[in-house]
């Protein structure tokens, strides 16, 4: 009979030592959890409060987007299908705020260049970006993070050039704007990804335009039957960050 009652006494122990176990191993979880926040936390406070500001320069294509018969154009400068290719430089300035949140933005010059179907005319073109993009950080390890912006951007012409190949003698000539040629502003959206490694900053953008140039591309070639065209760029650039 007493082992029979030692049985039944045993098994509310056993009872208890397995749910002790089990809270112990859900405070050692927890702790680990709460460790690997703290780290977070702490890569976040060490690593984004450094080098907000640098010198980018990279390649950016730029093309002029216009529907029509139902379907979607990407036109260069004269109209031609494909892009005008340029190099961008400028100053980043990456302010950070607090869990990650944080501005992508700057003063940047974009200058392209495109030349005509018969390759006579070459055109100039030189701008001034200014973006005010809101970003969000993800830290993978010491110095290292990924990261992703977006917002506008306002794109300001500077300056549009143009010369005859076959006239040596006219030079370069200065055109104005929205007169059969771009608007002098125009603003877009941004899509920003990245990756930011020590004091390296790598990062592909697109740009989307959402002005209207109404005075540039004429149906006809003759200054009338305008279409309404966009402005929408592509770029890949490097930054070193003080």
């Amino acid at each position: 009979q007493e082992p029979a009652d030692s049985a039944c006494v045993a098994l509310p122990e056993a009872r208890g030592v397995v749910e002790l176990a089990a809270d112990s191993a859900a405070a050692v979880t927890a702790e680990k959890r709460l460790n690997f926040f703290r780290k977070w936390r702490a890569l976040y406070a060490r690593d984004f409060n450094t080098r907000p500001i640098g010198f980018t320069v990279g390649l950016a294509v730029k093309w002029w987007c216009h529907f029509e018969g139902g379907h979607r154009h990407r036109c260069t400068f004269f109209g031609n299908p494909g892009h005008n290719t340029g190099i961008v430089f400028g100053v980043p300035w990456q302010p950070y705020f607090k869990s990650g949140w944080g501005l992508d933005t700057g003063l940047f010059s974009e200058i392209y260049a495109c030349k005509d179907a018969r390759d006579v005319y070459r055109v100039e073109d030189i701008n001034l970006v200014l973006p005010l993009r809101v970003m969000y950080r993800v830290p993978i390890k010491r110095e290292f993070s990924v990261y992703a912006s977006t917002g506008p951007a306002l794109n300001v012409g500077l300056r549009l050039n143009i010369k005859n190949a076959e006239d040596t003698d006219a030079g370069t000539q200065r055109l104005n704007y929205n007169d059969n040629t771009p608007r002098r502003c125009n603003w877009l959206w941004d899509f920003c990804v990245g990756t930011h490694v020590s004091m390296f900053d790598l990062r592909v953008y697109y740009a989307m335009g959402m002005t209207p140039n109404r005075r540039f591309f004429s149906t006809n070639a003759s200054g009338a039957n305008y279409v309404d065209v966009y402005m929408v760029k592509l770029m890949f650039t490097a930054s070193i960050l003080f």
